[in-house]
């Protein structure tokens, strides 16, 4: 079983890659798949999943939100471009950090530290191995052509 949820998520990773990456379609899909995986590992009894569903949903669109970044322009910035491009570049990681946060006390109430680290943990794997397949294909097609 443990195979069958791995190749599932590499192949729904691989599968957004090609696809817009914030399409918000597609970014369901990659939610979904998370918690397939996730609550596959955290053995959540059945009042604990539809509370941990609803909230672990609520953490992902929040990520989702802080992680985006302003379009760069086209071309060679101005130096007021590149002083804003640079100053987001470093408030992005802390607005990810605070959704984290924020989020882990809300998490500490229905999960225990040990189920929020393997699902940290699982979160993890799960982009490793997106990653990891993706490069190993975009490597493929460069021997192709």
């Amino acid at each position: 079983m443990k195979v069958f949820l791995t190749a599932f998520a590499i192949f729904i990773g691989f599968s957004l890659q090609a696809q817009k990456p914030r399409d918000r379609e597609t970014q369901e899909v990659l939610l979904n798949a998370q918690l397939f995986e996730i609550k596959g590992k955290l053995h959540l009894q059945k009042s604990e999943e539809a509370k941990f569903v609803e909230l672990y949903a609520q953490y992902f669109w929040a990520l989702r939100k802080a992680e985006i970044k302003p379009k760069r322009p086209i071309g060679k910035p101005t130096e007021e471009d590149a002083e804003r491009i640079i100053k987001e570049d470093f408030a992005q990681p802390k607005r990810m950090l605070a959704v984290r946060e924020t989020y882990f006390v809300m998490f500490k109430k229905i999960l225990s530290y040990d189920q929020i680290l393997k699902m940290y943990d699982t979160e993890r794997d799960i982009s490793r191995k997106i990653m990891q397949e993706s490069d190993s294909r975009r490597r493929n097609q460069r021997e192709d052509n």
